[in-house]
């Protein structure tokens, strides 16, 4: 079988990207036992959890780094939307009754 792009594989390791979200993961968690601010935890925390994950599944799967940029920023987007309802009271699954949890 020739290679192609149909033939590729999706799931690979690529050890630098690894690397970076090791040191990434790394500073998050001495953030969150030794940071109690209210600006780096909330913000620059929210930050690397971004760039962690982008990180996190390149280093596992072989898909363009700008598509996993942008499905990654979409994700933030909802968490801070979805925080946003809640703390300004629009009704959301955190007070229905139907929600498990």
């Amino acid at each position: 079988m020739t290679p192609n792009s149909r033939d590729r594989k999706l799931l690979r390791f690529d050890r630098q990207s690894f690397i970076i979200f090791s040191i990434v993961f790394a500073i998050e968690v001495i953030i969150a036992i030794f940071v109690r601010d209210r600006w780096i935890r909330p913000l620059l925390g929210d930050l690397l959890v971004v760039i962690a994950i982008a990180y996190s599944i390149h280093a596992f799967f072989a898909i363009q780094m700008t598509k996993i940029a942008i499905g990654t920023l979409i994700f933030a987007y909802s968490i801070e939307l979805l925080q946003l309802a809640r703390q300004t009271g629009i009704p959301t699954l955190y007070r229905s009754k139907v929600s498990v949890g």
